[in-house]
Formats: structure tokens, C-alpha cells, sequence
């Protein structure tokens, strides 16, 4: 049984003085005040969490000096949408290259759709 200031009383009358909280840590039991974070911050972060994931796809999406100078081009391994759009253009298949283009164009605007309907259903 978990007394005042984080004293736990033994069921042989024993009293073992304990930082608040470790008792029920032990038993699997969360504290008050982290369960309160939670409810409380997550909710307030969740707007931010959103922008910054959907930041990060489209960074993603654009990303391709680093592809091209590390990795290269080796189809099917390193093939991603900037490096397909690349090696379309680089083989004279333009059509081929507009079509992963516009591709690429759908995917960032559905991103940030998807993002700004986040954002708004948290602000609820």
C-alpha cells in the first residue's frame, strides 16, 4: 500500500520509504502526472507532429543530389521517383518523364491535403 510521500507500507507493518511513484511503477501502474502529460501534450503537439511528417515526405520526394552522388542509379535497388524522372529524361523518353512528373506533383499535393486535414480535425 502506497502512503504519503511515497512511504509504502509493508504487509508485515514495515514501512519502506520509496521515491514517489515506484511502487506503482513496479506494479505496472503509470503515475498520475505522466498519464496527465500525455492527454495534455500529445493533443497540443499533434498539429506540429503532422506538418513536420508531411515536411519530411516531401522533402523525400524531391531529395536527389544525395540519391545521385551516394547510390547512383541501379534499377530496381536505387530507383526512386527523382532518379526515375532523371533517367526518363536522360534516355529521351519525355513522355515517360512527364508522366512520373506530374506523379510526383499529385503525391506532394495529396501529402499536404492529407496534412492540413490533420491539423484542422486536431484543432477540434
Amino acid at each position: 500500500r502506497e502512503a504519503d510521500g511515497g512511504a509504502v507500507e509493508r504487509d508485515d507493518g514495515h514501512v519502506c520509504l520509496q521515491p514517489p511513484g515506484v511502487a506503482g511503477q513496479r506494479l505496472g501502474v503509470e503515475p498520475a502526472g505522466r498519464r496527465r502529460r500525455r492527454q495534455r501534450d500529445l493533443p497540443l503537439a499533434a498539429p506540429g507532429l503532422a506538418a513536420a511528417a508531411v515536411l519530411a515526405f516531401a522533402r523525400a520526394l524531391g531529395e536527389f543530389g544525395a540519391t545521385i552522388m551516394v547510390a547512383g542509379y541501379i534499377p530496381g535497388e536505387t530507383a526512386t521517383l527523382a532518379l526515375s524522372i532523371y533517367q526518363q529524361v536522360q534516355l529521351g523518353r519525355d513522355a515517360a518523364a512527364l508522366g512520373l512528373a506530374g506523379l510526383s506533383l499529385l503525391l506532394a499535393f495529396a501529402a499536404v491535403a492529407l496534412g492540413e486535414f490533420i491539423v484542422r480535425r486536431a484543432r477540434r
